[in-house]
């Protein structure tokens, strides 16, 4: 299809082709994301470390963790829109270091708070698992989120236990 007028002579099909071979360039530019490994690592403890130096400002360790992921691939990423990285975790990338509960039975809820602060609700969806490590000692973990958990503290681990046997009939606990 053209146009023609007096001034101007515009063929609309060449400037259709041009203008979707420009976003074509764009979109492929714009998808491609820069790959790094970060010298990042998060200690057993919850500690974060970037270069070997304690991250202590937790403002900037909630921000690193608000893009963290596990990918299929049991490696630990930042990922943001325009570019991922590999960061290295000791154990898991939170820990858990309190326990709330509320109600009894089968109405009881139990509440992990994270040493980011973030609580998460033992449920279905974020089920308990517990290892049992090489000196026969038990190593709890709550699923957090996008792949990842948190390791339960020894001893908020024993206050969890001891609600459930105060509070859920022995049958339940099987």
């Amino acid at each position: 299809m053209t146009f023609k007028n007096k001034y101007l002579f515009i063929n609309y099909d060449y400037l259709y082709n041009i203008i979707i071979e420009i976003l074509w360039v764009c979109l492929i530019f714009m998808s491609q994301k820069e790959i790094h490994n970060y010298d990042i690592r998060i200690a057993t403890n919850g500690d974060w470390y970037h270069e070997g130096s304690k991250i202590n400002r937790i403002e900037l360790v909630k921000l690193f963790a608000s893009v963290l992921h596990k990918k299929d691939d049991n490696k630990f990423w930042l990922i943001t829109p325009k570019e991922e990285g590999t960061i290295e975790v000791d154990d898991a990338p939170f820990v858990i270091t309190k326990f709330d509960h509320s109600g009894s039975n089968n109405s009881a809820k139990c509440w992990f708070t994270t040493n980011l602060g973030e609580e998460i609700l033992l449920s279905k969806i974020n089920p308990l698992r517990v290892e049992i490590d090489n000196q026969n000692n038990p190593r709890p973990y709550i699923y957090v989120s996008r792949g990842m958990e948190a390791l339960i503290l020894r001893s908020v681990y024993y206050e969890a236990v001891s609600y459930t046997h105060l509070t859920l009939p022995t049958s339940d606990l099987v």
